[in-house]
């Protein structure tokens, strides 16, 4: 995408001292022309890395980190699934707090710090609860009804008129 190359270039302008490499991906999956030109990028970023790095990147390194952080994603994967099973366990702003922390700590941290937070939260003894929040913003202003909660089922939608706010209770 040509707007995505002229970002990049225009990022490496702005913050030359920040890493930015437009990594082209191969239109043509044939090993013998795609699969050429997806090595050689990917090549040439590792190569750009050993210069930021000041080591040599061996094929072993890059093994070694493509388990570390499927090791990592897996441990997410368990955080996601026990969300979507008990939601009142693992509480959204805890997990967000966990996952946010990946983009700090090096991956083997991370790792531990998640499954540490999973084990914590299930031996937790945690009331059930949906979390649901309804909330209202100015409900009587001149605009069209805006549905809440009724206590007693259903749906009140609060309407402003000329003579003030109004409720109507909806089946």
């Amino acid at each position: 995408c040509d707007v995505i190359r002229n970002l990049s270039g225009m990022w490496k302008v702005l913050f030359p001292e920040k890493y930015a490499h437009y990594f082209d991906v191969p239109q043509n999956f044939n090993p013998e022309v795609g699969g050429q030109f997806y090595e050689a990028e990917l090549n040439h970023i590792r190569h750009d890395m050993e210069k930021l790095s000041g080591r040599k990147i061996t094929d072993e390194d890059l093994r070694a980190s493509i388990v570390r952080y499927n090791d990592n994603r897996k441990a997410i994967g368990e955080l996601t699934e026990l969300r979507r099973k008990a939601p009142w366990q693992a509480r959204c702003h805890e997990s967000y707090l966990v996952l946010y922390a990946g983009t700090i700590l090096p991956v083997e941290e991370h790792t531990q710090l998640v499954r540490n937070y999973v084990a914590a939260v299930k031996a937790s003894d945690r009331q059930m609860r949906d979390n649901v929040r309804v909330v209202s913003v100015d409900s009587c202003s001149p605009a069209p009804a805006r549905p809440s909660p009724s206590s007693r089922g259903g749906w009140t939608a609060a309407r402003a008129g000329p003579r003030g706010c109004r409720a109507a209770r909806c089946p």
